[in-house]
């Protein structure tokens, strides 16, 4: 918890004492947070409700611990770093319970308090050592190792985390999603639009507060290129801004350092920026996610251009500089991007984060995370503990040794103790096309069987592609469609696809053809199942209560099995949000190895989430049963289907999200089953309509995909890998759709609507 003095005890606590946002201390960061949020959402015209302010100060709102990173590597942070160990990161989600625990998730945002790895310098062996045994012990069996693990943190002597105290915080750090934008309210045709928000604030020990500080390495571009409403002598004061970043990239030590990926740019340069944005999907080929975007058509708005970058090189080569990662220009522009919060935020992530966390024990499966963190933090793991064993043998660090590899792919040097994973050049992992190799140091191809196909394409980094199976060979997962990222303006992003063709309606725009008809999907799908494309743009489609094979035909009354063509308009109505699309399956029924069950968001699953903050409450009635809650959506709006499997050494491609598996048994099917059909069971009087018709207008229909009992081959796996799926399919994810929290002075409580 944080005090007059911030003080933290990691070994006693899960959680923050209440809402850290409320507390003195913390007053610069709510209100900059807020104004920030504020700003973003209406500058870029987001649409409502996103995350309701009054979380941040909400006292019944809180903070959640879900790990502590070793970050002895960061020593090339010299004059940011508080130590000449490195670092210890301590991470924290942010979460609310409200309408008496009825309604409750985490909200996609982390707060993270940095702290030195150590007191002194002489402290930074036996720190290490302290931490490689930590690392020992945690090998052991289950249950042995997580009684050792809290043993040797309770013991101060023996705790590598006894330094982490209050009085020694270095900085905190923030990344909020500040919005998100669905697909049906995103004009760049990406399927979904989520802007992010980075902060830091350092602590100062004089006025007991934290105060805004730069980011290390995130360029200020507003301060370095003009605009045409600036000024004759702002824009001169921008442009000799400009020259001498570029005269500090050019020397051959920065080079060098940049080289390394250790470079580190001196914030007394006035260059850096108090706050970053990322956004969300399409990674490295989004402009706002590379600070140093090659501005080809508008060389004004570049930071630096590519001859520049050239006279850096060779003037780096001349000095002697043996440059390993660096050969071209696009490599050193790449380096620069990576360098950045920016960058590195959206280049191997999990929806802009790299370390979520994992999800307390009964949290609905299909609202957590099988895996804690991001395939770029696996991957560098080897890296890190590493080190940590040359500082604990008592090793003097070289700039060598610091050496960090791309957020995209993992050191080769590596490659071994990553041999049985998909982390280096395996399936959705970062490659390099061929003919871009010659020109490039990144010689990145892949795996055995895979082969580098470029899903999305853009002229800011040319060349990078997934690695995915050959087209003849398509698997469970793989992308189903190809487009170019185009950029006019640094932050003004469009996505076009190129095949398979999006089929234009000229009479009405918005009613044009994206889904991934049948005709681009394999041919013959696993018996008594059937493929199915998800689609990256958003798809209308005929309303199932207008289309006329959901209709009833003359002389047909009451309720009547919908024919497939009903089934193909439900499943397909307002659909999107696959990036670069997903081969699917529609049944669990004799998967293939690749895939596993799932239950993903189907008819209603949207209608639902709304409900949540629109259902309003009654204080004169006790509706408990008819409160809408993320737990409902997903018990009811979902369907089965098969999905791409996924684990630690098996991650999922760029922009999905490795997401818990479900809970199955042999009566999870029934209770299904019922909870679709019966459900709520105590209702109001005078209301006879269960949670599903209630929000889609007619009743459940076991007829329709994804309700086939799963077969008992998928059973018996007993499969506990993941399931790749869209990051914002996860409520947890997404901005967009949470409750409001109530007035602190009203006790609310459910109220029933009615049909829609």
């Amino acid at each position: 918890m944080i005090r007059q003095e911030p003080t933290f005890k990691l070994a006693h606590e899960n959680n923050l004492q209440g809402n850290p946002f409320n507390l003195p201390q913390m007053a610069a960061v709510t209100s900059t947070i807020k104004d920030d949020l504020t700003e973003l959402r209406y500058t870029r015209s987001a649409p409502d409700p996103q995350m309701n302010l009054d979380f941040l100060t909400d006292p019944k709102s809180t903070v959640e611990l879900v790990g502590v990173v070793n970050r002895m590597d960061r020593q090339f942070l010299r004059g940011r770093s508080a130590s000449i160990c490195g670092e210890i990161s301590v991470i924290y989600r942010f979460t609310y319970s409200i309408r008496e625990g009825s309604q409750k998730s985490r909200l996609p945002a982390t707060l993270n308090l940095v702290f030195p790895a150590a007191e002194k310098p002489e402290d930074c062996q036996p720190m290490a050592k302290r931490w490689l045994t930590l690392l020992n012990r945690s090998v052991a069996p289950a249950s042995a190792a997580k009684e050792a693990v809290f043993e040797m943190i309770r013991n101060p002597a023996q705790s590598p985390f006894a330094w982490l105290d209050g009085p020694n915080i270095s900085r905190l750090e923030l990344n909020i999603q500040a919005y998100r934008k669905p697909a049906d309210s995103d004009p760049s045709d990406f399927g979904t639009e989520a802007i992010y928000l980075l902060r830091v604030f350092t602590w100062n020990a004089a006025t007991k507060e934290f105060e805004i500080a730069s980011l290390p390495n995130q360029i200020d571009r507003n301060s370095l290129t003009c605009t045409a409403a600036d000024s004759d002598a702002l824009c001169e004061f921008k442009r000799e801004n400009r020259t001498k970043l570029v005269a500090f990239l050019q020397e051959p030590e920065s080079v060098a350092a940049l080289d390394l990926g250790i470079i580190s740019i001196d914030p007394a340069l006035g260059l850096l920026s108090k706050r970053a944005i990322s956004v969300s999907p399409g990674g490295m080929h989004r402009s706002e996610n590379q600070s140093y975007w090659n501005a080809l058509g508008a060389p004004e708005h570049a930071i630096i251009h590519d001859d520049e970058i050239a006279e850096a090189i060779k003037a780096a080569e001349v000095a002697g500089v043996t440059l390993r990662f660096i050969q071209s220009t696009d490599d050193f522009r790449a380096r620069l991007n990576e360098s950045t919060c920016s960058g590195c935020h959206q280049t191997r992530a999990i929806a802009g984060f790299h370390f979520p966390g994992a999800d307390r024990e009964g949290t609905h499966a299909s609202n957590s995370v099988l895996l804690p963190a991001s395939p770029h933090f696996f991957g560098d793991i080897p890296r890190r503990i590493d080190l940590i064993r040359k500082i604990a043998y008592g090793e003097t660090l070289t700039d060598e040794d610091l050496l960090n590899g791309y957020s995209a792919r993992p050191l080769a040097r590596y490659k071994d103790a990553l041999s049985r994973t998909q982390l280096i050049g395996g399936w959705g992992g970062t490659c390099v096309i061929e003919a871009s190799q010659s020109e490039s140091a990144r010689k990145w191809s892949c795996q055995s069987g895979l082969v580098c196909e470029q899903v999305f394409r853009s002229d800011g980094i040319p060349g990078i592609g997934t690695c995915v199976p050959p087209k003849d060979q398509r698997k469970i997962g793989d992308p189903l469609q190809h487009g170019t990222v185009s950029t006019d303006i640094f932050s003004r992003d469009l996505y076009k696809r190129t095949k398979p063709e999006v089929i234009p309606a000229p009479q009405n725009p918005i009613l044009r053809e994206t889904r991934i008809l049948p005709k681009f999907l394999p041919r013959d799908p696993p018996p008594g199942n059937s493929y199915y494309g998800g689609h990256q743009e958003f798809y209308i489609g005929l309303s199932p209560r207008m289309h006329p094979a959901c209709q009833l035909k003359e002389g047909e009354t009451g309720y009547l099995p919908a024919p497939m063509e009903c089934h193909d308009a439900r499943r397909d109505f307002l659909t999107g949000g696959f990036p670069a699309g997903s081969l699917r399956l529609s049944e669990c029924s004799n998967l293939p190895e690749e895939a596993t069950c799932a239950l993903t968001a189907s008819s209603g699953f949207n209608g639902c989430i709304a409900a949540i903050g629109e259902r309003q409450t009654m204080p004169d009635a006790d509706w408990k049963n008819y409160v809408y809650s993320v737990n409902t959506c997903f018990e009811i709006f979902t369907s089965y289907s098969g999905e791409r499997a996924c684990d630690f050494a098996n991650p999922c491609r760029d922009d999905y999200i490795c997401a818990k598996p479900m809970e199955y048994d042999g009566s999870t099917f029934q209770e299904r089953l019922e909870r679709l059909v019966f459900f709520p069971r105590e209702r109001p009087a005078g209301v006879d309509v269960s949670y599903f018709e209630d929000i889609t207008g007619r009743r459940y229909d076991p007829a329709a995909y994804g309700q086939k009992r799963p077969d008992d081959k998928w059973a018996a796996r007993d499969d506990q890998r993941g399931v790749c799926i869209p990051p914002y399919f996860v409520f947890q994810f997404r901005s967009d759709g949470h409750p409001a929290p109530p007035p602190p002075s009203i006790t609310l409580r459910p109220f029933y609507s009615g049909p829609r």
